[in-house]
């Protein structure tokens, strides 16, 4: 139930942000040194070293150009500055992607490619959620829970395939486009590299609710 309200508060940072925004944003953060570093990409992350964080949707400008970033040690020494450039995804995602690394050596493990990953479900709804994955139907979810649903092959970007609707709106345990328009979802992500990663997916009615940022478990 704790990591339930996490993932509430920090949807609603997200999704109220963008209420003046028509864009929002899958951001995914790469961290191939050995420090912690923090990154600007819309708002502020702190990534531990070698891990990888991603959210979404996080709001943005309502353009689809580059969109300025910068990256630093925790002594404020720069490591990366410019602009990124949206790539369009699956769905409702449009992608900012952004690797920080150094000129020395690589210290991180290798990343996991397509080996696959967990899902993890988040129900911040008050009713039962239908998973589905490529025409085949995972499971259901219970309101106000949180539960793992399957290991999934192929790389991450295949949680864009994964449907999420209300197990009444499910049609023999699958989710219809109209049916998942009902709910706004997005995506947490947060590993070390070298390790296999799970991905949580939420899914909530209104931006009413709240997002916190995920905690260790």
């Amino acid at each position: 139930m704790r990591s339930l309200v996490t993932t509430a508060l920090l949807a609603l940072a997200l999704l109220l942000a963008g209420c003046r925004a028509d864009i929002h944003y899958r951001v995914r953060i790469e961290n191939r040194t050995d420090q912690p570093v923090t990154v600007t990409l819309l708002r502020e992350y702190t990534l531990r070293p070698c891990s990888v964080l991603g959210y979404g949707p996080v709001a943005g400008p309502p353009s689809s150009g580059p969109v300025p970033m910068e990256a630093h040690t925790q002594g404020g020494d720069s490591l990366l500055q410019g602009a990124v450039q949206p790539q369009r995804r699956a769905g409702y995602v449009t992608e900012l992607a952004v690797q920080v690394s150094t000129d020395g050596p690589d210290v991180c493990p290798a990343p996991s490619g397509d080996e696959g990953f967990r899902l993890v479900v988040q129900n911040l709804t008050d009713e039962p959620l239908q998973v589905s994955y490529g025409g085949r139907a995972l499971g259901r979810v219970p309101a106000d829970d949180e539960q793992f649903v399957a290991r999934l092959d192929g790389p991450l970007r295949e949680v864009d395939r994964v449907t999420v609707c209300a197990a009444r709106d499910a049609v023999d345990g699958i989710c219809s486009d109209q049916a998942q328009q009902r709910l706004i979802r997005g995506d947490i992500l947060d590993y070390d590299l070298g390790r296999a990663p799970t991905v949580r997916l939420w899914a909530m009615r209104d931006a009413g609710q709240a997002l916190s940022l995920p905690q260790e478990e």
